[in-house]
């Protein structure tokens, strides 16, 4: 609990020191950077351990489905307070690093 508790203060940390940012290379280094924090949980391929759901196994509209439904709905409270801080832009440019980006190291 401690590890996650750690990992999200890390993550909102993180996220709002580059998320100021415009510029688009900017962009991609911040979401790699919260794509890490992600794989804190998620396994270092996105690709999900023991009790944990894999992201890859998500389409690009589940991803943005999910995480909409974790921020807004979702009683899961350690998504919904890493979700707290994105804006739908947010969820879209994750979704598009995760989905869309060649840079993508997942």
């Amino acid at each position: 609990m401690i590890k996650i508790i750690l990992n999200i203060i890390f993550f909102s940390l993180v996220y709002s020191f580059v998320h100021s940012s415009e510029e688009k290379d900017n962009e991609v280094i911040s979401m790699k950077l919260i794509s890490q924090n992600c794989n804190g949980c998620h396994g270092w391929d996105a690709k999900g351990i023991e009790n944990m759901y894999s992201i890859t196994k998500l389409n690009y509209e589940e991803f943005i489905k999910k995480m909409n439904y974790y921020k807004k709905e979702s009683t899961n409270s350690v998504m919904k307070r890493i979700l707290t801080v994105f804006t739908d832009e947010d969820i879209i440019k994750l979704a598009d690093f995760y989905y869309k980006n060649e840079d993508s190291e997942q």
